[in-house]
């Protein structure tokens, strides 16, 4: 043996998506460009009910503006047409 290592599942946690579908839609229409009042429209949502979502993912992710968001979309999710576009 190597020195006692034993091979088993990968110990590292998997981590989830942290955003919910909602802010994943409005995460990706701002990665676009849209301003939140635009993804409201795309969304079918009233331009206040599309802040909260940003406001949250601000905050789950640490971020302090919607630069950041659309920085970290494009980072993370693939580029192939139409998936996460």
């Amino acid at each position: 043996m190597d020195g006692g290592a034993t091979v088993g599942p990968d110990p590292r946690p998997v981590v989830a998506d942290p955003l919910s579908r909602r802010e994943r839609e409005v995460a990706a229409l701002g990665a676009k460009g849209m301003t939140n009042r635009q993804a409201a429209s795309v969304l079918g949502l009233s331009p206040r009910t599309a802040d909260a979502p940003v406001a949250s993912i601000l905050s789950k992710l640490g971020f302090s503006c919607r630069a950041q968001i659309a920085a970290w979309w494009a980072a993370t999710r693939p580029s192939s047409p139409g998936v996460g576009n």
